[in-house]
């Protein structure tokens, strides 16, 4: 696909963005001088404004998961959650809402880390791009079969933010 890179009207004087004829633009991109519009087109860098095509470009080389990779990371998600949430669940509802509260943020990412450690160790580390959300998925169906068998941990607050502080590491670590 070839992309006219002067888009200027009849005049000869205005631009307009390449993805958004509709609306002018003063800018292009740094990289392939595009023109862009900075509402929905341009991407600050550290180097100027970029369309979000070349960024995509420059962040495909950091990607290099295989197809089954994110399956991989679906299942170890499943199985580390189907057995971790029982026994954080139980142990952080015992110790009582404030100090379990505590304990579950205090310990909740360090999970969430270790899972995604995991996670990237069953892959060989490798990168992908939805990798963390089969990880996601993973980690909320194995969520809704331990809540099915033991509804309790529903309502119970450490768990639940012991749950929230975990995902989100998670998540985080699998960007």
């Amino acid at each position: 696909m070839t992309v006219d890179l002067n888009i200027v009207d009849d005049d000869g004087g205005t631009l307009y963005c390449a993805n958004h004829p509709e609306t002018e633009t003063l800018l292009r991109c740094n990289r392939c001088n595009k023109p862009i519009c900075v509402e929905k087109c341009a991407v600050q860098t550290d180097v100027g404004y970029r369309c979000k095509e070349c960024i995509r470009s420059v962040q495909d080389k950091y990607y290099n998961a295989e197809g089954r990779d994110n399956w991989v990371a679906l299942g170890v998600a499943f199985v580390v959650t189907l057995i971790a949430m029982p026994i954080a669940g139980l142990l952080l509802s015992r110790l009582g809402l404030l100090f379990g509260g505590l304990i579950a943020l205090l310990i909740g990412s360090t999970a969430g880390t270790i899972l995604a450690q995991l996670i990237r160790r069953a892959v060989n580390k490798r990168r992908g791009r939805n990798m963390r959300w089969f990880a996601l998925a993973g980690i909320v169906l194995a969520a809704l079969v331990v809540v099915l068998f033991m509804p309790y941990l529903l309502f119970s607050l450490p768990a639940l933010i012991f749950g929230v502080v975990a995902v989100s590491a998670t998540l985080s670590f699998l960007r």
